[in-house]
């Protein structure tokens, strides 16, 4: 098993991350097909040599926007740095599936944060230091040399949190950053006595989401190290963070449990109405399997009944079960308690690693003494994503097969409703005009997916 230790004793930034995964073998020529794939060509890692203090040296990263610093750079829809816009320009991507998911985790992950500290809903947060391109770059790095290095477990030393004050977009803020400790919620921390912000958002989102241990280094066969330098120079040593890639001795060779995307908080949907999201984590179990051409997931679903929270917590508590807790879903209805009293039915439907993560959450966001689990199999049509040009824009098709047969297509319907509000035009003129559009490709209900066109095929399971 391919193990990943983050040594972040001088602490973790989004640069400093990104510098130790290309030292670790990370081409740049990837990370460049990465950012086109988003959709900026113009984006590009700049990789140097730098000294971190007290004789160390490592990779240094700044990120480059047609030939500026990136920090600068404000590319079309994401001028503002909306959680909405970037996660739609993710979702739009041709990012292949797994660094995708990643990175919407990543950032699911900050933004869920940022709305607690500035008491919005999620889908109104706006980034501003991490919703800069070179952030938005650092981060789909991340998760692209992740998933090129074919992690199994991430491992990682407690981080370092520093005190005093940094400037922010909103004035003077005290360390940690407020986002910065929500996100450190089950995260092994250390204080540390010196003026410094050791932990930036993006590493404290980088660590939550992809380690699963805390510790010193655990035992293994080293592969490689990897030295990702920060931008300023430390007093109490050098501002490094340390990568190391090696063999789990306990289970080397056991492979085919690597670390692979899961829905995150509007990956499919929006975030508050998702009922597909699920924040990501570095994974154990297997890929689902196959009976009778349906994909099979082994799940569990958690039910309570409340009658005395109020109705303004329960948005938070599904937030905080989407992005913490990788909920499939998560859903309530109204029923009638004892005495006559008005009450509401919670549901959490999660995969079997994440279900003591769920229990702690409903007990300590809601006001239930108690809860039920059920053990349920779910299958669900294998599914697929296609962009078709429409008289009023792109608009990707979302469709389903089971086995080689195509039973569903529809729409997706944050794209539609876009394109309808840009061209001024009935929603379902554009909903009939993507459905033609896939028609003229062979896409319909009933269709065979096997009697597409290869490079159709081929564009289907890339996206």
């Amino acid at each position: 098993m391919t193990l990943l230790y983050l040594d972040c004793s001088s602490g973790i930034a989004g640069d400093m991350a990104l510098g130790a995964l290309i030292e670790l073998g990370v081409p740049l020529d990837v990370l460049d097909a990465a950012f086109e794939q988003l959709g900026f060509p113009d984006l590009r890692v700049v990789a140097e040599k730098r000294d971190a203090g007290h004789g160390i040296t490592g990779t240094h990263v700044t990120l480059q926007y047609k030939g500026e610093h990136a920090e600068k750079a404000a590319p079309d829809g994401l001028e503002h740095g909306h959680w909405v816009d970037i996660r739609e320009r993710l979702q739009a991507s041709r990012l292949a599936p797994k660094p995708k998911q990643l990175a919407l985790d990543l950032f699911g992950a900050i933004a869920v944060a940022e709305a607690e500290v500035h008491g919005v809903a999620v889908d109104d947060v706006h980034f501003h230091e991490v919703g800069a391109l070179d952030s938005i770059g650092d981060i789909v790095g991340v998760a692209v040399g992740i998933d090129y290095l074919d992690i199994d477990e991430v491992v990682c030393s407690p981080l370092p949190m520093g005190r005093g004050f940094t400037s922010s977009m909103h004035g003077r803020i005290p360390l940690p950053a407020p986002a910065t400790l929500l996100l450190t919620k089950g995260v092994a921390i250390v204080g540390v006595d010196e003026e410094f912000e050791f932990v930036t958002p993006t590493g404290a989102a980088i660590v939550k989401v992809l380690a699963r241990r805390f510790g010193p280094l655990p035992t293994m066969t080293v592969k490689e190290v990897g030295h990702g330098v920060g931008t300023k120079k430390l007093q109490r040593g050098p501002n490094v963070l340390r990568a190391v890639l090696g063999e789990s001795g306990a289970s080397a060779g056991a492979r085919g449990s690597s670390l692979r995307a899961t829905s995150v908080p509007g990956s499919e949907r929006n975030l508050n109405a998702s009922a597909e999201a699920r924040g990501g984590s570095v994974r154990d179990s297997s890929e689902p399997s196959t009976i009778d051409g349906l994909l099979v997931s082994d799940l569990v679903e958690l039910h309570t009944n409340l009658d005395d929270m109020s109705p303004e917590h329960f948005g938070h508590l599904r937030d905080r079960l989407f992005a913490l807790a990788k909920a499939n879903d998560v859903w309530w209805s109204g029923i009638t308690m004892k005495d006559g009293r008005p009450g509401v039915a919670l549901s959490v439907l999660c995969d079997l690693e994440h279900v003591e993560l769920a229990r702690g959450l409903i007990f300590s966001e809601s006001t239930t003494l108690g809860l039920r689990e059920t053990k349920v199999r779910r299958f669900s049509l294998q599914r697929h994503s296609l962009s078709v040009t429409t008289p009023f824009g792109e608009v990707r098709l979302k469709l389903g097969r089971r086995g080689s047969l195509i039973l569903t297509v529809a729409p997706e319907y944050q794209d539609a409703r876009r394109a309808a509000e840009a061209q001024d035009v009935p929603i379902k003129r554009v909903f009939d005009e993507a459905h033609a559009a896939g028609r003229a490709l062979g896409i319909y209900a009933g269709a065979s997916f096997d009697e597409l066109a290869p490079e159709l095929v081929a564009r289907l399971e890339s996206e």
